[in-house]
């Protein structure tokens, strides 16, 4: 990113946007338009606090917790799941990736 234009041999400054900046502020820009709310309820791993010892029996109790969020899709891929909290168009903030195989509900929200 931000590597401009290369400059031929003798040739005059190329003026005009950096490539790779146009590029991503093109896909950013329909991210923001094309972005879907969506409503996840999902399993999410737990553990006990790893500063305390505890004993096997305890170990029986431990389940993953049911939860449930709700954010911009960013990112898909066949094995995940990836949301933002805040959608700012060109930046985003409060990301979650979520493992497709712990998703329990999914649903599109409309504003």
């Amino acid at each position: 990113m931000g590597r401009g234009y290369p400059q031929a041999a003798g040739r005059a400054e190329t003026y005009g946007p950096d490539p790779d900046t146009f590029i991503l502020f093109f896909e950013n820009y329909f991210l923001g338009l094309f972005m879907k709310l969506v409503y996840i309820k999902w399993l999410d791993h737990c553990s006990f606090d790893a500063n305390e010892w505890h004993k096997p029996e305890d170990f029986k109790t431990l389940e993953p917790i049911t939860v449930q969020t709700v954010g911009w899709v960013i990112n898909e891929t066949p094995t995940s799941l990836t949301l933002v909290a805040t959608n700012g168009g060109d930046t985003h903030t409060g990301e979650m990736c979520i493992i497709k195989s712990c998703i329990v509900k999914r649903k599109g929200l409309k504003l």
